[in-house]
C-alpha cells in the first residue's frame, strides 16, 4: 500500500507541474524487494578505495541514482516498529557516501562528512530545483491507529541520516484499511489526500517557493486515521480471530466453517454506517447454506449488532447464500447484481434493505447516530411531475378545447416543455423526456398548423400516441423511468441489471398504457361523453398508477427470491 500511496503523490506532483507550465519529474523506481543487494560487510573497503565497494551486485548501479535525485520517495510499511530489513540493508550499503573521518557535528555530537553532498529539492532538471525542498519524503503505512509510540524509531533514525530539515514525512495509520474493498470510500478518500500533497510539493518545485510543509488542514488529515480507532481495533482483531467486543459476541462453534461465517458478519456490523442507517430498526438475516447456519444483524441508527437467529423471529429481508459467495461479493471480487441475477443467492422480504446495502450501508463510515432515512442522492434535477407537465397540459387542455384553439393548447405545452428543458440542463441534470418532449409536441404543433383539419380532429389520441412512442424508444438505450428514480440511489444500484430492468419493465408499461388512452380517447370522442374525455381517461389511469407503486416493490423481491 506505500508503494501504492507513493503513486498518488507523484501522479499529483506531476499535475501540479503541468498545471505550473514546468517540465514533468523524470522518474525512476527501485523495486528494493526484488532487487540483488546483499548486507553490507562492515569491511570499511569503501572509505579506502575513494567510496568504491567491494560487493558486486545490484547497490552498484542503484546507488548512482540515489545519489544523484533531487527526490528520494523512500515508500516502505513499518515493520516491528521499524523499516523493513531490505530497507535497511539499502541504507547501510549507502556507507560509501561517507568518508571515514569523525567530525563533530556542531551540537555536540560526532558523525561522518559526506563524500559527496546531495542536491536539494524534487526529482526535476538541477538548474531548475528548488533549494527549499527536502530531498527525502517518506511515504509509509502502519497497522496501529496512531503514530505515537509507533513511528518514533523510524523517524529518529532518518533524523540522523538525514538531519531534521532534511526529510519530510507522510504516515499513514490503519493501513490494512486498504486491503479491504469494502471499505475503499474511506481509504479513497486517504488516497485524495495524498494526492493534493503530491500537488503541493509540485507546485512549490515549479515556483521555486520555500518549502514549509503541506497545509495545515491537509496535514492534519493525513495523520489522523481513517477510521475511529474503536472501531478500527474490534475489526482489526477480529480479522485475527480475536473477540471484537462483549456486545458483539463469538460463539462456540463445532466447526471452522462456522465461525467463518460468524467472523465474517461481525466484520460487516463493524463497518455498519450510522449515517446510512434504515429509517427504522430493521432485522436482516443471512443465511449461509453450505454451514447450516444463520445469523441475524439487528440494525438502527445507533449501530448493528450480530446475534443468532431466536426461534419464532421473523426478519425483515433475508439473504440466503453460501459462503464463498457472499465473500467474494464482500470482497468486491463478484458484482453482487449480476450473482442476484445468476441466482447465486436469494432474497427475500424488504429489498430496500439490499438497496441500502449497496448504497454503502456497510462501508465503515460515520460512527455518529445521524441518519439519512433515504439513501444518499447522486444528482438533482427536475421531478416526474416537472417533466410530465408538458404533457398533462395537452393530455387534459385538448378534450376540452375547441378545435380553433388547440394549437394554442400545444404551444403552451411547446413553451412549457423547453421551460422545464431549461430548468433541467441549469441543474446539469437534464432527461431523456426533458430533452425530447420538446421536439415530440414541437411535431405535433407543427402538424396541427400545417394540416390542421386532419390533425385537431384527432390531437389528443395522436398526443397520447406520441408520448408512447417516446416512452417505448427510452428503452433502447436507458429506461426513461431510471432517470428519475436512480437520483435515490447510489450509482452502483443504478447500474445494476435489477434496476435497469425494473425500470425497462415499468416504461414499456406505460408506453403501452399511453397507447391504450390514445385508443380510449378516440373512442370517447365519438360519444356524448366527448367533453369529459379527458377527465374519463385521467381517472382511468388510477389502477396503472397503483400498478406503478406496487411493481417496483414487488419486482425485486421476486427476482431475488427466485
Amino acid at each position: 500500500m506505500s508503494l501504492s500511496l507513493s503513486r498518488n503523490f507523484i501522479d499529483g506532483l506531476q499535475q501540479a507541474r503541468k498545471s505550473a507550465g514546468a517540465a514533468p519529474a523524470t522518474l525512476e523506481e527501485a523495486h528494493l524487494a526484488t532487487a540483488n543487494i546483499q548486507s553490507c560487510r562492515g569491511c570499511f573497503a569503501c572509505w579506502r578505495n575513494e567510496g568504491h565497494c567491494i560487493i558486486q551486485d545490484e547497490m552498484a548501479s542503484l546507488l548512482p541514482g540515489y545519489l544523484g535525485a533531487d527526490l528520494v520517495v523512500w515508500s516502505m510499511p513499518l515493520y516491528h516498529f521499524g523499516m523493513p530489513a531490505i530497507m535497511k540493508t539499502f541504507l547501510e550499503r549507502t556507507l560509501p557516501e561517507c568518508e571515514g573521518s569523525i567530525i563533530p557535528d556542531g551540537q555536540g555530537a560526532f558523525t561522518h562528512p559526506q563524500r559527496q553532498s546531495k542536491t536539494l529539492g524534487p526529482a526535476i532538471p538541477p538548474e531548475k530545483s528548488a533549494p527549499g525542498l527536502p530531498a527525502n519524503l517518506l511515504i509509509s503505512t502502519c497497522g496501529f491507529p496512531s503514530a505515537k509510540n509507533n513511528y518514533e524509531p523510524l523517524n529518529a533514525h532518518f533524523d540522523q541520516l538525514f538531519g531534521h530539515e532534511g526529510w519530510e514525512k507522510i504516515q499513514c495509520v490503519e493501513g490494512e484499511l486498504f486491503n479491504v474493498p469494502e471499505l475503499h470510500a474511506l481509504t479513497n478518500r486517504y488516497r485524495d489526500g495524498v494526492l493534493r500533497a503530491g500537488m503541493e510539493w509540485g507546485k512549490a518545485s515549479a515556483q521555486h517557493s520555500p518549502w514549509t510543509g503541506f497545509s495545515a488542514a491537509l496535514a492534519q488529515q493525513l495523520k489522523e486515521p481513517m477510521m475511529d480507532p474503536a472501531r478500527f481495533i474490534k475489526l482489526a482483531n477480529t480479522s485475527w480471530g480475536q473477540p471484537a467486543a462483549a456486545d458483539v459476541p463469538l460463539t462456540e462453534h463445532g466447526n471452522a466453517a462456522s465461525a467463518q461465517g460468524e467472523t465474517l458478519l461481525t466484520q460487516m456490523c463493524l463497518m455498519y454506517n450510522t449515517a446510512k442507517a434504515p429509517a427504522k430498526p430493521a432485522l436482516l438475516e443471512i443465511e449461509f447454506t453450505d454451514q447450516g447456519q444463520s445469523w441475524h444483524l439487528q440494525m438502527d441508527e445507533e449501530g448493528c449488532q450480530l446475534l443468532p437467529p431466536e426461534p419464532g423471529t421473523k426478519a425483515d429481508c433475508k439473504i440466503t447464500t453460501d459462503y464463498p459467495t457472499w465473500v467474494s461479493i464482500s470482497r468486491g471480487e463478484t458484482d453482487g447484481a449480476q450473482a442476484l441475477m445468476e441466482g447465486r443467492y436469494k432474497v427475500s422480504g424488504d429489498t430496500s434493505l439490499i438497496m441500502r446495502m449497496g448504497n454503502g450501508l456497510f462501508d465503515g463510515g460515520a460512527t455518529t447516530s445521524a441518519q439519512s432515512d433515504e439513501p444518499a442522492k447522486t444528482a438533482q434535477g427536475n421531478t416526474m411531475f416537472w417533466g410530465l407537465s408538458p404533457w398533462l397540459v395537452g393530455w387534459i387542455g385538448l378534450p376540452m378545447a375547441p378545435l380553433p384553439y388547440q394549437p394554442a393548447v400545444l404551444a403552451v405545452a411547446v413553451l412549457l416543455a423547453n421551460l422545464v428543458l431549461w430548468q433541467g440542463c441549469r441543474q446539469g441534470a437534464s432527461t431523456w423526456m426533458e430533452r425530447m418532449s420538446p421536439i415530440f409536441l414541437g411535431c405535433v404543433l407543427g402538424l396541427s398548423l400545417v394540416a390542421p383539419s386532419i390533425i385537431l380532429p384527432y390531437g389528443p389520441s395522436i398526443l397520447y400516441l406520441t408520448s408512447a412512442i417516446l416512452w417505448a424508444l427510452s428503452c433502447v438505450k436507458k429506461p426513461l423511468t431510471s432517470d428519475y428514480s436512480e437520483r435515490s440511489y447510489s450509482e452502483e444500484i443504478a447500474q445494476s441489471q435489477l434496476f435497469i430492468s425494473t425500470n425497462r419493465i415499468m416504461t414499456l408499461f406505460w408506453a403501452v398504457i399511453y397507447l391504450a388512452m390514445a385508443l380510449l380517447i378516440l373512442v370517447l370522442l365519438k360519444t356524448p361523453v366527448a367533453g369529459y374525455a379527458s377527465l374519463l381517461v385521467q381517472v382511468a389511469l388510477i389502477p396503472a398508477a397503483l400498478f406503478t407503486r406496487w411493481f417496483p416493490n414487488w419486482y425485486p423481491e421476486w427476482k431475488m427470491g427466485r
